[in-house]
């Protein structure tokens, strides 16, 4: 198996959205020797090049992936427009539990989430449990951040976009869900993160490979509905009912990676009604 070499610390431009920085001290394969490395998972002081306490090479380059993945971090940006500031997107901090409480106080928000944070204790736990999504590959979170005219991030969090792997290893797909702060909302701050983020990870990002997105809400949440509408969703069904957690039906909005417009399908089309915009 040939293994990436060894690199320096440094910045990718992915294109002019999208920057993925990442360090060079994850990037030594698990059960190899080296002065570099950051902890040993097998506890090897074998000779750099050999292989110990792993079943096979493959089993060796998965664990190297999930260190390279726990070692990035993400930062995805919106180009500023003639009425609005710039955007940037990056994954929570501790530093942001405060300003998640408080988006959370607002009554609004809580009306279409599944989850709601009370207190700071709580907020960290939520931050801390996007950050193990980014590790394990399988939850990708962001916060949302306006930016000054130098671009750099003004202020505290203002929103959210979230892609959720499908609980199916085998399946291309995943959920999205976003929200914004009671003080931004109606300021295209959603549509615009909602966008950045899709095409992303519908392009050439390879920790999630993906060739579809759903967005799910309630039917009687009319601004989801106009987000998705703006970020080239098309609506592929309606989704029954299943209370008490969702007393009302649901539509199910789809985006691919070729962008096709899917044909819509019946109320009955679809069985599952998941969580919305957590």
């Amino acid at each position: 198996m040939n293994l990436p070499p060894r690199r320096t610390p440094c910045s990718l431009q992915w294109n002019e959205s999208i920057l993925c920085v990442f360090s060079a001290r994850f990037m030594t394969p698990v059960g190899v020797d080296s002065s570099r490395s950051r902890g040993d998972r097998t506890g090897s002081s074998a000779p750099a090049g050999r292989w110990e306490g792993v079943s096979s090479p493959v089993l060796v380059e998965r664990r190297w992936r999930h260190r390279w993945r726990s070692a990035m971090t993400v930062i995805l940006s919106a180009n500023p427009t003639a009425s609005a500031s710039a955007l940037r997107l990056r994954p929570w901090r501790a530093e942001d539990a405060t300003a998640l409480v408080t988006a959370h106080r607002d009554p609004l928000l809580r009306r279409w989430l599944t989850t709601s944070l009370v207190s700071e204790a709580e907020a960290r736990r939520w931050i801390d449990e996007q950050n193990q999504g980014w590790a394990d590959g399988v939850r990708f979170s962001f916060a949302i951040l306006e930016c000054g005219s130098d671009k750099n991030e003004v202020g505290d969090p203002v929103g959210h976009v979230v892609v959720k792997a499908s609980v199916d290893p085998t399946s291309a797909s995943a959920e999205v869900g976003y929200w914004t702060s009671a003080t931004v909302r109606g300021r295209g701050i959603a549509p615009r993160a909602l966008d950045v983020v899709s095409r992303w990870v519908l392009g050439s990002q390879r920790l999630m490979p993906l060739a579809r997105l759903d967005l799910l809400h309630a039917v009687d949440n009319h601004a989801s509905c106009r987000v998705a509408e703006k970020c080239r969703y098309a609506l592929r069904s309606v989704l029954p009912a299943q209370p008490p957690a969702f007393p009302t039906e649901g539509h199910l909005h789809v985006r691919t990676r070729r962008n096709r417009l899917l044909r819509p399908e019946s109320k009955q089309g679809q069985a599952r009604y998941p969580s919305i915009h957590q």
